[in-house]
């Protein structure tokens, strides 16, 4: 009897705490209901709503580390490629640079080249000029020569004979192996015309010589006059046509 009323005592307690447990529950989700109720109808809700979403954003456009990392590399490797390529065009540049200045180098020596044969050029046709004058006039006064009588001879008187005396040191006297044509001036220049000896009548053979010329081992010095100076062997020997 007194284990049945004790047994009943422990199921009246169990059945109280568990109210007691249910009760507190109940109130607590009551609260948490309530809770949320005032927070939907204040707008609260929303805004954390909107907030999570602003995060998620956030969060979806930092990159992970690794990546970044990816990204800086490649950045190094286009600054390189960028730093080399420029550095390639400054020295294509200084290369057409030394071209150019190679060029006008060129061309500037080209044009004193082109100067000179000019210069050159002009010369020999003043020469071809004067010979052709010059044998024109020679030519002309082949023909208007007349023939010249031949002088008459005198009778020689006997020699009388004169004590011996010394004769005076004449100096060697050289033949030149061609003849003085003329000596003309032009263009502020002397020249003399010599022809080799035997080709009075071949004009291809004609040489204009100027002074500090030489023509067959004879150099011209300078002309005066009709007159003209050569040096032959240490000494000065003067020709007229």
């Amino acid at each position: 009897m007194l284990v049945w009323q004790i047994s009943v005592i422990v199921l009246i307690l169990g059945l109280v705490i568990m109210v007691a447990y249910l009760w507190q529950t109940v109130s607590q989700q009551a609260i948490l209901l309530t809770s949320l109720d005032t927070t939907f109808r204040s707008g609260r809700l929303e805004s954390l709503s909107q907030r999570i979403m602003t995060l998620e954003e956030q969060q979806q456009q930092y990159q992970p580390t690794e990546q970044a990392q990816i990204w800086r590399e490649e950045d190094g490797l286009a600054r390189e490629s960028m730093k080399t390529r420029f550095t390639q065009l400054t020295k294509d540049i200084e290369s057409i640079q030394s071209d150019v200045m190679e060029l006008t180098t060129q061309q500037n020596t080209l044009k004193q080249l082109t100067d000179t044969v000019s210069s050159q050029l002009g010369e020999q046709v003043s020469r071809i000029d004067m010979l052709s004058a010059w044998k024109t006039q020679r030519e002309d006064k082949v023909t208007s020569t007349t023939v010249k009588s031949s002088p008459v001879r005198t009778q020689d008187k006997p020699a009388t004979l004169s004590p011996a005396v010394k004769k005076p040191s004449i100096p060697r006297i050289f033949s030149p192996p061609f003849v003085l044509a003329s000596v003309d001036r032009r263009g502020g220049r002397s020249y003399a015309v010599v022809l080799p000896v035997g080709a009075s009548s071949d004009w291809s053979q004609m040489q204009m010589l100027s002074p500090g010329e030489s023509y067959r081992g004879w150099m011209l010095v300078n002309t005066d006059g009709h007159r003209a100076s050569f040096q032959i062997n240490g000494r000065i020997q003067q020709l007229t046509p």
